[in-house]
C-alpha cells in the first residue's frame, strides 16, 4: 500500500511539477468585469383603491394546467372558487371548463370578457342535465380559450370600474395574445389515461366504480390534447397569428352487457391580425372557434345514442387611436353559440317481457328505448363600443383621469324542437296472447304488451331578444395620499324595461405615502344581466 501510494505521488509530480532549471510562466485572467448601476424595481397599484387582482401570460403558462382552460387559472385568486368537479376523480374523461365562483356569487353572475367583448351566454347557463326530455345542458361562458393564448388577466371583485357591467359576482377581463415580431412556433402534446392513475376505494366503491355504467362514474379514460401556434410577421407594421388545438377524451362504460364509448371533443380555432397603421393608430382583427361535441348514451337505454354540440364563435375588430392627451378605442364583434342535441325522436318504457328483455339484465323492472329528439338551442349576439380615456389631467394639487363610454350589444336566442316527440308509458301485459298488434310493431308487441300512455312533445320553434344600452363615466381624483374614484353606471335593457343606475365610489388612503401600507374602502352598486333562457321556457309548448 505504502509503495503504491508513493509511485502515485511521483508519477502526479513529472507531470504538474515545472520544468528544472526554467521560471514558471503563470497566466494571471484579465478583469475584463464590467460593473453595472445598481437599478431599484419598485412595484405598485395601478388604482389600489380598486379589487384587482392581475396574472400576466408567463405566469399563467407556468402554473399547473389539467385541461388547459383559462378557467383553471382562476383558481390562485383568493376570492374565486371552481366548480367540484374540477378535482373530482370520478369524472377523469371530462374536459369541459369548471364554473366559476367569485365572492359566493352564482357561476352566471359573472362577467366574462374576452379581448373587450362580453363571453356570457344567456341560453340556459346553469343547464346540467344531458338527459332532460326538454332542455339541452348549457355553460355560463360561450367559447372555452385555451389559456397558452392569454396575454393577461384581471380579474375585479370589488369596487369595480364603472367600465364593467351586468353582474353581481365579479369581472374576468382576459386579454389574448398579440403576433409576435418574429417568426416563431410552438407545438404541444400531452396525454395521460386511467392506466397511469391509481384510485384509493373502498371494497364497495370499488363494485359499483369499476363497472360503472354511468357517466357520473369513469374508471377508465383517455385523453389527448395536441395544439400548434404559429406567430407570421407579414411585414414590418402587421403580423398573424394563428391557433389550433384539438382536446379528445374517451370515456368507456358499461352499457347493457358491452362496453361502449363515452367521446368528447373540444376544438380551438384562433387567428388574429394586428396593424399598426401609425404610431398613433393601431387596428386588430381576431376571431374565435370553439366546437364542442359529446358522444353519449343514456344509461341502460337501447337504441339511445346521441350527440350535444357547443360551444361558439366570436369575430372582433378593435380600432384604437392616441390623441396627445387621451386613447379612443372603437370595437364591433359578432358572436354565435349554440347547445344542441341529435338524437332518437320517441322514447319507450317497455315491460320486461321475452321481446324486451335487457332491462334484466342490469336489474331494472322496465325495459328502456330511444331517445327525446332533436333540439337546437342557439345565441346571436352583437357587441358596439366606444371608450375614451385621458390622461392624467392636473387641476391645482390634484390630478383627474377621465373615462367615458358608450355600449351596445344586441342579443337574440331561439330554440327549436325539430320534430314531435312521443314518449311511451304504462305497458299493459295483462292481455297475454290475446294482444294482436297487425300492422303497428312501434308501441305494440303481439302477445306481450302494448302501451296505455303517451306524452307528446311537439315539434316547436321560439325566440327572443334583447337589446343593452349602457353608458358610464369615471373620474380617478388623486391628491397627496388620497385617491378617490367617483363613477356611474346606467344600463338599459328592453327585455325587462328596466332603467338600471348603478353609482360606484372607491377611495383610499396611502398612509406612509409609499404605497406599501393602503387603506381602502368603497359603495358600489351592480345589476345582473337579464338571461333569454326565461323567455324561451315560456314559450315551449306543454307536453
Amino acid at each position: 500500500m505504502i509503495k503504491s501510494t508513493g509511485t502515485l505521488l511521483l508519477l502526479l509530480l513529472l507531470f504538474v511539477a515545472p520544468t528544472w532549471g526554467e521560471e514558471p510562466e503563470i497566466n494571471l485572467p484579465v478583469d475584463n468585469t464590467q460593473t453595472l448601476p445598481e437599478i431599484e424595481v419598485v412595484g405598485g397599484i395601478d388604482n389600489p383603491a380598486t379589487g384587482k387582482s392581475t396574472l400576466e401570460g408567463t405566469i399563467i403558462r407556468n402554473l399547473p394546467q389539467g385541461n388547459r382552460s383559462l378557467n383553471e387559472v382562476l383558481d390562485v385568486f383568493p376570492d374565486v372558487r371552481l366548480s367540484d368537479t374540477l378535482q373530482n376523480s370520478l369524472t377523469g374523461g371530462e374536459i369541459l371548463p369548471p364554473d366559476v365562483s367569485i365572492s359566493g356569487g352564482r357561476v352566471y353572475q359573472n362577467n366574462f370578457i374576452l379581448d373587450g367583448i362580453n363571453n356570457n351566454s344567456l341560453i340556459d347557463p346553469t343547464g346540467d342535465n344531458p338527459s332532460s326530455i326538454t332542455d339541452v345542458p348549457g355553460h355560463p361562458q360561450e367559447v372555452f380559450i385555451d389559456a397558452n393564448l392569454v396575454k393577461s388577466i384581471t380579474l375585479y371583485d370589488s369596487n369595480v370600474p364603472a367600465r364593467y357591467g351586468q353582474f353581481t359576482g365579479g369581472v374576468i377581463d382576459a386579454q389574448l395574445r398579440d403576433p409576435a415580431p418574429q417568426l416563431s412556433g410552438e407545438i404541444i402534446y400531452r396525454t395521460t389515461r386511467d392506466e397511469w392513475t391509481h384510485f384509493f376505494l373502498t371494497n364497495q366503491d370499488r363494485y359499483n366504480f369499476e363497472d360503472s355504467r354511468s357517466a357520473d362514474k369513469q374508471p377508465n379514460f383517455e385523453k389527448h390534447d395536441a395544439s400548434l401556434t404559429l406567430n407570421i410577421p407579414l411585414n414590418e407594421s402587421m403580423g398573424l397569428l394563428a391557433s389550433y388545438r384539438i382536446l379528445d377524451s374517451t370515456i368507456p362504460l358499461y352499457h347493457l352487457g358491452e362496453t361502449r364509448d363515452d367521446k368528447r371533443r373540444l376544438e380551438n380555432f384562433f387567428l388574429k391580425y394586428l396593424f399598426d397603421i401609425s404610431p398613433d393608430d393601431v387596428l386588430t382583427i381576431s376571431s374565435v372557434y370553439t366546437p364542442y361535441k359529446e358522444e353519449r348514451l343514456l344509461q341502460d337505454v337501447k337504441d339511445s345514442d346521441y350527440t350535444r354540440d357547443g360551444g361558439g364563435f366570436v369575430c372582433n375588430t378593435t380600432y384604437r387611436h392616441v390623441f396627445l392627451n387621451s386613447d379612443l378605442e372603437l370595437q364591433f364583434a359578432y358572436r354565435w353559440s349554440e347547445n344542441s342535441r341529435e338524437a332518437p325522436k320517441d322514447f319507450r318504457l317497455w315491460a320486461n317481457t321475452p321481446s324486451a328483455d335487457w332491462g334484466e339484465s342490469v336489474g331494472l323492472t322496465y325495459s328502456k328505448q330511444g331517445g327525446y329528439g332533436d333540439i337546437d338551442k342557439t345565441q346571436q349576439s352583437t357587441n358596439f363600443n366606444l371608450d375614451w380615456q385621458t390622461v392624467p389631467i392636473s387641476f391645482g394639487t390634484s390630478t383627474h383621469t377621465l373615462d367615458m363610454g358608450i355600449q351596445y350589444e344586441w342579443v337574440n336566442g331561439t330554440y327549436d324542437r325539430k320534430e314531435t316527440t312521443y314518449i311511451y308509458s304504462e305497458a299493459n301485459t295483462t292481455a297475454g296472447l290475446d294482444i294482436i298488434c297487425g300492422d303497428n310493431t312501434f308501441d305494440c308487441i303481439d302477445g306481450e304488451q302494448f302501451f296505455t300512455k303517451r306524452a307528446i312533445y311537439q315539434a316547436n320553434e321560439t325566440q327572443a331578444t334583447i337589446n343593452l344600452y349602457s353608458l358610464y363615466l369615471e373620474d380617478s381624483i388623486r391628491w397627496q395620499r388620497f385617491q378617490v374614484t367617483p363613477g356611474v353606471r346606467v344600463d338599459y335593457d328592453d327585455y325587462m324595461q328596466n332603467l338600471n343606475i348603478a353609482p360606484r365610489l372607491a377611495a383610499s388612503w396611502d398612509l406612509f405615502a409609499n404605497r406599501k401600507t393602503i387603506f381602502s374602502a368603497g359603495v358600489n352598486r351592480y345589476y345582473g344581466r337579464s338571461l333569454l333562457t326565461y323567455s324561451l321556457r315560456e314559450a315551449i309548448r306543454p307536453y
